[in-house]
């Protein structure tokens, strides 16, 4: 995942603007602290395995899930068999839009789903430390540093909890699921998923973590729970058990009323279809068991647990080359690091691909600020404002930039704004 650092030098702060600043995140802080599961559902056990599937409402447990996640959409994407999808893949989807896949290697899939039945997990790998997280902070620092050891059966028994099974990809080589695995067809003949070939060590996408075989990563929640807004290379889901909401916003296509990364899923869906600013997603879709859904690369997404919900994730080892991710992330590469050139040359690039991204402009601002130019940092960062407003990251920065040019007025007014977003 996509992991954001802020990376200016502290501005010169009147005691005023200090105070403010202070207000400004003691108000965020209590935001991460409401984020409580009081799902209101009555989970029953699922007519094929012994997890649970969400049903019917408690009358008095309303308070945290959203109203809306609930009110399933008519699914968007497209629904290929395995003839279609050789046939169109690569042509009609591939960097292009999502697509489901279904009934990919059947026998296969059955095989996993038995392996991975809530009865089977905690009988076979119930002892088991596992690595979890906030959702908010798989979006922020990504599996790397977002890790907090659990015992899986006292996990399950907890599901839905705070914390989120997102792992670095360690559980699934430990546990030997990733025997037999396959990269998605189509996607097997670009090189990007080479992660696995001849089962040689590598690096999990997102982590400095090295195993040997694929870095494939388990996904395991409750209903509510699931990951905001985040974006990386190609990646593929295989849903096991339950069901999963997607959302996906095409590059240029993101609603300009933003979304926070101190927010689920869930709450965004609650907080923020509505308003004139709002534009739906370019596509949304319930991914059932069985399913498999290919996401591009740089196309933003978030998720959420309709029911418990077990799946497996592989994300491209390499980007693709001349994307505008693929550029974002060359301009905080090593190649490009001290070199001031390289990494506009990359952002600029990023930008012409992508011109409505929040971070890349974001990115720019702070390479401008941390070279003096604050002037080109305070145009920047007020575009990523403007292209996403609930970008706290973005604020708090444009917030220091306005302070050294000299509009401490505008700055204060910037940070009180976020109380209201």
């Amino acid at each position: 995942m996509l992991r954001l650092s802020v990376k200016l030098t502290s501005a010169l702060l009147s005691p005023t603007f200090a105070v403010l600043v202070g207000l400004c995140s003691v108000a965020w802080l209590w935001v991460q602290q409401d984020y409580v599961f009081e799902s209101g559902l009555e989970l029953l056990p699922s007519n094929t395995s012994s997890w649970r599937v969400a049903t019917a409402l408690f009358a008095n447990q309303q308070r945290f899930v959203a109203r809306d996640w609930r009110k399933l959409p008519n699914c968007t994407i497209d629904h290929l068999d395995s003839v279609e999808w050789r046939d169109r893949f690569l042509r009609d989807y591939h960097l292009q839009r999502p697509a489901i896949l279904r009934d990919w290697r059947r026998s296969w899939v059955e095989h996993l789903q038995a392996e991975t039945d809530r009865e089977a997990l905690v009988q076979h790998h119930g002892e088991s430390r596992v690595f979890t997280a906030l959702p908010t902070e798989l979006v922020r620092d990504g599996q790397k540093k977002a890790r907090t050891a659990e015992v899986l059966k006292d996990y399950i028994a907890a599901i839905p909890g705070q914390r989120y099974f997102f792992d670095d990809g360690s559980f699934m080589r430990e546990a030997g699921l990733d025997q037999g695995w396959e990269t998605l067809p189509g996607l097997e003949s670009l090189g990007t998923f080479n992660d696995w070939a001849g089962n040689t060590t590598s690096e999990i996408a997102g982590s400095e973590t090295r195993i040997r075989g694929p870095a494939l990563t388990f996904s395991l929640g409750g209903p509510g729970q699931g990951v905001a807004f985040h974006i990386h290379g190609d990646s593929y889901n295989l849903q096991l058990h339950g069901r999963k909401r997607w959302a996906v916003y095409a590059p240029g296509e993101m609603t300009r009323s933003g979304f926070s990364r101190l927010e689920t899923f869930a709450e965004w869906l609650r907080k923020r279809r509505a308003g004139s600013d709002f534009a739906p997603p370019s596509w949304e879709c319930v991914q059932g068991p069985g399913e498999t859904l290919y996401i591009p690369e740089g196309f933003y997404h978030g998720t959420v647990c309709v029911d418990d919900c077990v799946g497996i994730v592989h994300q491209a080892e390499r980007l693709v080359q001349g994307t505008a991710f693929d550029s974002f992330v060359r301009s905080r590469g090593r190649d490009a690091a001290g070199n001031f050139t390289r990494v506009w040359q990359h952002l600029q690039q990023a930008i012409r691909l992508d011109g409505t991204n929040s971070d890349y402009w974001m990115e720019l601002g702070v390479v401008c600020a941390e070279i003096g130019r604050w002037a080109d940092a305070v145009e920047c960062l007020r575009r990523a404002l403007h292209f996403n407003p609930l970008n706290a990251d973005a604020r708090y920065n444009f917030a220091k930039a306005l302070v050294k040019t000299g509009k401490r007025l505008e700055a204060v007014q910037t940070l009180l704004a976020s109380l209201w977003l």
